[in-house]
């Protein structure tokens, strides 16, 4: 089965996010165009590869030691050592709502049974989880007794930078 692709088409008036299971290659542009009864369009992939590119440059820049998970692994993006302990971090770059956001808590769920972390960040796009998936994770957090933190790139750079600790919404 193909992994799914993650895009934004634009048609010039407005933007619609989807997610669908299909081989991109040559001419399936035309069929999508046909699919959607759109004319013309562009497509803007969301690259989690280039997401966990940047952060770990980061690490890189600032001395922090950390495991990166190869990609496509079953495991944890990141485990990050700062102030003596491991920091368990995994990024989801998502920009739009969808399915993906409800694949969070059942990955909460199998990282805690592995890792039997005390804490885990969640770096996470643009785009807020939904007030169910939420509840949903933090009852996930709550019975495998973890502390679990939702925060964007930036909130998250910051909390390493100044070793400040994470506030769980990241607000």
């Amino acid at each position: 089965m193909n992994n799914p692709v993650h895009f934004t088409i634009n048609n010039g008036a407005s933007k619609l996010a989807c997610g669908m299971a299909f081989p991109v290659k040559g001419g399936r542009k035309g069929l999508l165009a046909e699919m959607l009864k759109i004319d013309a369009f562009t497509i803007r992939f969301d690259s989690s590869p280039a997401f966990h590119k940047r952060l770990e440059s980061f690490l890189k820049e600032n001395n922090l030691r950390y495991y990166r998970a190869k990609s496509g692994a079953p495991e944890i993006d990141f485990r990050i050592e700062a102030d003596g302990r491991v920091l368990y971090a995994d990024c989801t770059n998502q920009n739009g709502g969808g399915s993906v956001e409800e694949k969070l808590p059942h990955k909460l769920w199998k990282y805690a049974n592995r890792y039997k972390y005390d804490s885990v960040t969640i770096i996470r796009g643009k785009h807020k989880p939904s007030k169910h998936v939420m509840d949903h994770c933090f009852d996930v957090a709550e019975m495998k007794n973890f502390e679990l933190h939702m925060l964007d790139y930036e909130q998250f750079v910051h909390s390493l930078l100044n070793k400040q600790s994470l506030n769980p919404l990241g607000i």
